[in-house]
């Protein structure tokens, strides 16, 4: 019960610090160029948010409710949900190193087809039991054992869709650190960066915690999840001491002066 209750109290802080950043990054002002880029940045910050929503809901109806009927429609938006973020978070970074949308056909299909598959796997599987019993596996409790079973083949391809992209994109915004110029611009590359670093490590830990049924790793797991939505919401938002040191702005700093200086250009 315990164990329980921790792991629903760093998903609910996680779900919302992802959150509350993607939505102030949606509301900035930016120019029309990139403003599809910067809209799907933000949206890979509230559904990565959405993702932990989901496993609150799944646990709560599980183990407070004992629950279980709901588990396949909502598994079902947890599997389709990490490739749109994902596509979402390489949509972004591809505009930041090529500066145009050009190859956006691409990789619209590639995950099109990923979701596809997805779908595809969930509604042929046949009959499901959910295991209140299970062990801890791909973050989730209540598990769901199908007619089925999904080809490894088939769960790698997704994985890696999901994972190797991750991984990428983190090591691409690590490589931009010397071609910034403004403190703001370094400190926040940065920060993003680690962030997203530990989401990737987290599914590593993710993984020993589902083959070892250890609760230790599954805590852990969810603390480094914790901390990477901490970073980021720190990268957006830093506090004064850190702002006052490195002459770093706030993203409410930001949104701010952009409506001063409208203002101004408008007189």
């Amino acid at each position: 019960m315990i164990h329980t209750t921790l792991s629903t109290v760093l998903d609910v802080f996680s779900a919302g610090f992802f959150a509350v950043i993607g939505i102030f990054i949606l509301g900035r002002q930016r120019r029309e160029s990139y403003s599809r880029p910067m809209n799907l940045f933000g949206v890979w910050w509230i559904l990565l948010g959405a993702i932990k929503a989901i496993e609150i809901f799944i646990r709560i109806m599980m183990y407070d409710y004992g629950i279980t009927a709901l588990n396949v429609p909502m598994y079902s938006i947890y599997w389709t949900i990490g490739p749109i973020a994902t596509f979402c978070l390489l949509y972004y970074t591809l505009f930041l190193f090529t500066g145009h949308e050009k190859w956006r056909i691409p990789i619209i299909v590639f995950y099109a087809a990923i979701i596809i598959a997805i779908v595809a796997v969930i509604l042929t599987s046949g009959p499901y039991v959910a295991l209140d019993d299970a062990p801890f596996y791909l973050n989730q409790p209540g598990n769901i054992a199908y007619a089925k079973p999904v080809p490894d083949y088939l769960a790698l391809l997704i994985i890696g869709a999901i994972e190797v992209p991750q991984i990428s994109v983190c090591i691409a915004l690590y490589s931009l650190y010397r071609k910034m110029e403004k403190p703001t611009q370094k400190y926040r590359l940065v920060m993003v960066a680690t962030s997203l670093l530990l989401i990737f490590v987290s599914g590593f830990v993710s993984f020993i915690a589902g083959k070892t049924d250890e609760l230790a790793w599954e805590t852990v797991y969810r603390a480094i999840y914790l901390l990477s939505a901490i970073l980021v919401y720190v990268a957006y938002r830093p506090p004064y001491s850190i702002r006052r040191k490195y002459g770093v702005m706030s993203i409410l700093e930001e949104k701010s002066g952009e409506k001063s200086s409208s203002a101004n250009s408008s007189e």
